[in-house]
C-alpha cells in the first residue's frame, strides 16, 4: 500500500520566478511559425528572483541544500547525430538556510536569489550550425525517503549585448555624408553601378539602393536580391560553415535593357530571427562568425543566372536608442528626410 501511495501522491515542486525587467523579449520563430519567447537581460543587468517551492499538501520535506546556477553554453550541430557542446559561463549560489535539520513545513517557501552584473562572453544566438544559450537552474537536494533525491527545475533566458554608442553614432555620421556606389562586373557580359545608402545597417533598418544597368550583352528579364546569411565555427584547425538564404526580393522584372535605373527599398524588419553580424573570439582559439551578404542575381531570357555578393553588417542599436522604445525605429527616417531621400535617389 505504501508503494501506491508513493505513485499516486503529489510530489513538491518547484519553480523559478524572476523579477520583472522591463525590456521586450528576446523571440525566435520555429520552423512551424511558433513564437517562443524569452526573458531578457542586458549584458550589465542584474539578473534576481526566488525558487518558490511547494509541498503540494504534503505535510512536511526535509532537505540538505539549495543552489541556484546561472550557466550559458554553445552547442554546434554539425549534423543530425554530432554535437559539439561547450561551456562559456558559470556562476552558483548556495541558498541553503544555516539551521540545522533543514526542515519546510510551510506550503509554499521562497529562496531568494540575485547574481550581480557580469560580462557575458557571447549574446544569445539561435541558428542552424550554433545555438548559444543562457540557462537558470535550480536544484533542492531532499533527505526524505518517500520523495525523489533531487527537485530541479530549469528555465531559458536571453542575454543581450546592446551596441556600443561610439559605433552607432559613427554609422549615423557616415551614412549622412555619403553613399555607397560599386561596380558589378559579371562575367564581362552585364556591367552595373549599385548605389547603396550604407552597407552598415540596424535590425531595424531598410536597405535604400539604386542599380543602373552600364553594360549589357543579354536580355535581361528578372532582377532579385538575396539576404544569405553565413555561420561559421572555428576550433583550431577545423572549420564548420553553413549557409542560408533568410530572405527574398524582387527588383525589377521584364525587359530590362541598357541605361535601365532600377531604385529599391528593402525593409531588414520583416525578416525573421535576423540578429547582428558576429565576429567572437575567446582565449582557446575558439571563433564563431555570423556575416550577412546580399546576393545580386541577374536571370536573362533563356534562364541563365548570374550571381554577385556583398557583404553588409548588421548592428544592435546602442543602450539610449534601445530605452526610448522605438520598437519599430528605422534609422533611415532619423538620419535622412524625405527631400535626402529623393536626392539619393535621383542622383545617377
Amino acid at each position: 500500500m505504501e508503494y501506491f501511495k508513493f505513485l499516486y501522491k503529489s510530489q513538491p515542486s518547484i519553480e523559478i520566478n524572476l523579477n520583472s525587467v522591463n525590456h521586450n523579449p528576446f523571440e525566435y520563430i520555429t520552423k512551424e511559425n511558433k513564437i517562443i519567447k524569452y526573458p531578457t537581460f542586458y549584458d550589465n543587468d542584474e539578473i534576481s528572483g526566488n525558487i518558490e517551492l511547494k509541498l503540494n499538501s504534503n505535510k512536511s520535506l526535509i532537505y540538505e541544500d539549495v543552489s541556484i546556477f546561472l550557466y550559458g553554453k554553445i552547442t554546434i550541430t554539425n549534423s543530425t547525430t554530432s554535437k559539439i557542446v561547450t561551456e562559456i559561463f558559470k556562476e552558483s549560489q548556495d541558498l541553503t538556510e544555516k539551521k540545522s535539520p533543514n526542515i519546510i513545513t510551510n506550503e509554499i517557501t521562497n529562496f531568494n536569489f540575485t547574481f550581480s552584473p557580469k560580462v557575458k562572453p557571447y549574446e544569445t544566438y539561435i541558428g542552424n550550425l550554433i545555438q548559444i544559450n543562457y540557462c537558470i537552474k535550480a536544484i533542492i537536494k531532499t533527505n526524505n525517503v518517500n520523495y525523489p533525491n533531487l527537485l530541479e527545475k530549469e528555465i531559458d533566458i536571453a542575454c543581450i549585448k546592446p551596441g556600443k554608442k561610439i559605433i552607432c553614432d559613427e554609422i549615423y555620421l557616415k551614412r549622412k555624408e555619403n553613399n555607397i556606389e560599386i561596380n558589378i562586373g559579371v562575367e564581362n557580359i552585364i556591367h552595373v553601378r549599385l548605389n547603396l545608402l550604407s552597407v552598415k545597417l540596424f535590425l531595424d533598418d531598410v536597405i535604400v539602393g539604386k542599380i543602373k544597368i552600364i553594360k549589357s550583352e543579354i536580355e535581361l528579364n528578372n532582377i532579385y536580391v538575396t539576404i544569405k546569411k553565413e555561420e561559421k565555427y572555428y576550433q583550431l584547425d577545423n572549420v564548420l560553415v553553413k549557409n542560408e538564404d533568410i530572405s527574398n526580393y524582387e527588383i525589377a522584372e521584364g525587359f530590362i535593357e541598357q541605361g535601365d535605373e532600377i531604385c529599391f527599398k528593402y525593409f531588414l524588419r520583416n525578416i525573421k530571427n535576423l540578429t547582428p553580424s558576429y565576429d567572437y573570439k575567446d582565449d582557446n582559439k575558439n571563433k564563431i562568425s555570423v556575416k550577412y551578404y546580399l546576393c545580386f542575381c541577374f536571370n536573362d531570357s533563356q534562364g541563365y543566372q548570374f550571381f554577385k555578393y556583398i557583404e553588409i553588417y548588421i548592428y544592435r542599436m546602442n543602450l539610449s536608442d534601445m530605452n526610448k522604445g522605438q520598437k519599430n525605429f528605422i534609422s533611415v527616417k532619423k538620419l535622412i528626410n524625405n527631400n535626402d531621400k529623393k536626392k539619393f535617389l535621383k542622383k545617377s
